[in-house]
């Protein structure tokens, strides 16, 4: 692959600021991050695929649906194209289109002169699995919220040259049976899709966690939490569906 792709990118030049350049491809339907809609382009899918180099004009050869709301399968033909983030994060919506029930594929290089420990500190709206080198290294299928530096994947090791990551990402819209799934629905299919990624120094970073409960010890979703210091908001989340939300600190410093 040449060098000098937008999508190719070095640890040691991008320091710790998220990844705008990305081959993405999609969207694909319906929305199942453990379907492997890949599997028909090369032989090994999602495997193969975050192991090797791919160019933007790659065609993919998938297995799924016209639409989110078809049923049969069929083979589906889209060619992976370059995307640059207008932000930090990557915006599906404007990079493949508004598609519900859907998911879609972001890839780049990440190119080390040496072999390297890092952490890979991300945040998504929708769902979400991470593969580096041929490895699922993340996969969480509880819907959440955009916010920076949510998860952190720990002890990344790199290694020496081009390192290939791939992202995909689900974006659900659920079911409208009843007047309660409705609002859901029209809450759902409003909702942004996409990710920010970013690579920081091993064991650098902080963790603070937790779960959001009623009076009665039920877990509450959707609910706000704000981060401060010194009465000062630096981070601001939402508890998922089961009232779990996390903060990556990146640097920590102080008291929170």
């Amino acid at each position: 692959m040449p060098y000098g792709f937008t999508y190719i990118h070095s640890v040691a030049e991008i320091n710790d600021e998220y990844i705008k350049n990305w081959l993405v491809v999609g969207p694909f339907f319906p929305c199942n991050i453990d379907f492997d809609f890949l599997d028909k382009s090369k032989t090994g899918g999602e495997r193969l695929l975050s192991n090797v180099a791919v160019d933007a004009g790659t065609p993919i050869i998938a297995t799924a649906t016209q639409t989110s709301l078809d049923e049969t399968q069929k083979e589906i033909y889209l060619t992976v194209t370059e995307y640059t983030a207008k932000e930090n994060s990557i915006d599906f919506i404007d990079a493949v289109g508004n598609a519900q029930n859907s998911i879609a594929y972001a890839f780049c290089v990440l190119k080390s002169e040496k072999p390297r420990v890092v952490d890979l500190s991300f945040g998504f709206d929708g769902i979400i699995s991470v593969w580096l080198n041929g490895r699922q290294l993340y996969r969480n299928d509880t819907r959440k919220s955009m916010t920076f530096d949510s998860d952190l994947v720990k002890r990344v090791n790199l290694n020496s040259g081009e390192n290939y990551c791939l992202v995909k990402i689900g974006r659900p819209t659920g079911s409208i049976d009843t007047l309660f799934q409705r609002q859901v629905y029209e809450t759902l299919i409003n909702a942004p899709w996409g990710f920010a990624l970013r690579v920081i120094p091993a064991n650098q970073a902080s963790i603070i966690s937790g779960k959001i409960t009623n009076r009665t010890g039920d877990a509450v979703s959707r609910a706000n939490v704000k981060l401060e210091q010194k009465g000062i908001e630096k981070l601001r989340t939402e508890t998922d569906v089961h009232g779990n939300y996390q903060f990556v600190l990146y640097p920590a410093t102080g008291t929170y």
